[in-house]
């Protein structure tokens, strides 16, 4: 349906009226505005059942052009590839970033308190984004407990459980070419520990493919996470290097 332009009735004497004795003893107020300058939009069913319509077709054109029970996990070229795994549509996007200069550090800053689970999507573009951290609410003392297990590719298609470890921080073990991945946490209150579990893509030195998955605790229990933190003090985090936060209530 067309725009309405809705105009104001103008007449000279506004809210004035004649008054007419019935019979039955009762009054009727008659109008009598004096000259209409301007006759005004009626408000009746016609004007209002049209509103009611535009507002359903245009809630039908949303719905058309949305992609529903779908979130992006999987990296591809770079991007993010959304058919990877579906999703109840529970999750909603809190923030996105791309690297676009070198640099040694980046945070997601001021997290709302009402998400009690976070998804972190992280991709590295380079070998020199080996081993970049990960820390929650500037807490760098020994509140991350782990255990970390691969599974090596190439040729020897081996499982194996690596090291379990108390750190200042999360450690991820990337190394050569594209590495990416996702990292769970629950954020359920500021007195519970915040569980996470962790898996992600990458190559070995020796050019060997591995999945690496890390299971832990963050074991803060006084606050919320309201800060996530991926530092690479060493060889920094690349140009093209991209993170998503997602959250869900």
């Amino acid at each position: 349906m067309a725009k309405r332009v809705w105009k104001d009735r103008i007449v000279a004497r506004p809210r004035t009226f004649t008054i007419q004795e019935n019979q039955d003893g009762t009054i009727t107020l008659i109008p009598a505005p004096g000259e209409i300058i301007q006759e005004g939009t009626p408000i009746n069913a016609a004007n209002l059942n049209g509103l009611e319509e535009d507002l359903e077709s245009h809630k039908a054109e949303i719905a058309s052009q949305a992609e529903p029970n779908k979130i992006p996990r999987a990296l591809a070229s770079g991007k993010l590839d959304i058919d990877w795994i579906p999703s109840d549509g529970g999750w909603e996007l809190i923030a996105e970033h791309t690297i676009l200069e070198n640099t040694t550090q980046f945070d997601f800053i001021n997290i709302p308190d009402e998400y009690k689970m976070l998804k972190l999507y992280f991709y590295f573009t380079s070998a020199s984004n080996i081993s970049p951290l990960i820390v929650i609410n500037d807490d760098t003392n020994s509140n991350y407990s782990m255990i970390r297990e691969r599974i090596l590719g190439g040729g020897s298609n081996t499982t194996e459980i690596f090291s379990t470890v108390v750190a200042t921080s999360i450690q991820l073990f990337t190394g050569y070419g594209p590495n990416y991945g996702c990292m769970e946490i629950s954020n359920q209150s500021a007195d519970q520990r915040k569980i996470y579990h962790m898996q992600y893509y990458t190559h070995r030195v020796d050019s060997e493919q591995q999945l690496l998955r890390h299971s832990g605790l963050w074991k803060n229990q006084t606050s919320k996470i309201n800060k996530i933190s991926i530092i690479n003090s060493v060889s920094s985090l690349r140009v093209n290097t991209f993170f998503m936060l997602w959250g869900c209530k």
